[in-house]
């Protein structure tokens, strides 16, 4: 008799102890997960700096939940919104791992590699104080005195990439 009783009292432990039944915990709906719908990369370039700037265009995401991490052969280099670009890592491939989270907290993550390529004059002409410099991606560069032939309005339409 004793171990029946004893049975009994174990079996009904047991079934208090699992939390049968009933949805349990925390019964409001899960909000749609974020989505990652492009990770861009615009490079900034300037005489003496080079910098990558990173920008997430997500859905579902919380705006101020964004985290990014460039990366060069495997090490961290950053883990802000842009890179300031090391000389020597010009021509290198670069990685940004990005993550955002819903409003749940709930994370995803994308990557996208970059390849990074200083360009180089190649070819510049000049006027007495006007001188204008082609660079090897096509673009041009100009600079002088206005009235020695400068035209800095119009130089994007007349100098075209080739």
């Amino acid at each position: 008799m004793r171990f029946s009783i004893y049975m009994f009292f174990l079996s009904i432990s047991v079934f208090l102890f699992s939390g049968c039944g009933g949805e349990g915990g925390d019964s409001r709906p899960a909000l749609p997960l974020a989505v990652i719908n492009e990770v861009e990369v615009s490079l900034i370039e300037t005489i003496d700096s080079i910098s990558l700037k990173a920008t997430i265009k997500c859905s579902n995401c919380k705006m101020d939940s964004k985290s990014f991490k460039w990366s060069v052969n495997g090490e961290v280099v950053s883990k802000a919104e842009s890179y300031l670009l090391d000389y020597e890592n010009v021509n290198n491939e670069i990685r940004i791992d990005v993550s955002v989270t819903n409003e749940d907290l709930v994370s995803t993550s994308a990557f996208k590699l970059v390849f990074p390529e200083r360009t180089q004059v190649v070819d510049i002409a000049s006027s007495n104080y006007a001188f204008s410099a082609l660079k090897s991606d096509g673009s041009v560069i100009s600079w002088g005195k206005l009235p020695s032939g400068v035209d800095y309005e119009d130089v994007s339409t007349k100098h075209r990439r080739c």
